[in-house]
């Protein structure tokens, strides 16, 4: 995994998208060589350290992560959207 700590996959039919819980991002992998990225995407709403990202799918426009409390708070799990641009995913 090139990332530091792997978290979930999704793919939108296409490309291999996997959930880097470590560094906060979403990693667009190559598939024919999958330790190899292609793009990143940074996640705002985990840079405080105040949730943990657990898992990731895609609805055929955005990236949604689902998240728990990060230091074993006792708060109930949220939902995030995350968009990505069409370049990135290999729209003309």
């Amino acid at each position: 995994f090139p990332g530091a700590k792997p978290a979930a996959i999704a793919s939108d039919g296409r490309h291999l998208w996997a959930l880097d819980a470590g560094n906060r991002e979403i990693l667009e992998l190559d598939l024919n060589d999958p330790r190899r990225v292609l793009y990143r995407l940074p996640l705002r709403e985990y840079r405080s350290g105040d949730w943990r990202p657990t898992g990731l799918a895609w609805d055929g426009t955005s990236f949604w992560s689902a998240a728990e409390a990060a230091g074993g708070l006792d708060r109930p799990g949220r939902i995030f959207r995350h968009l990505v641009s069409e370049k990135s995913l290999g729209a003309p």
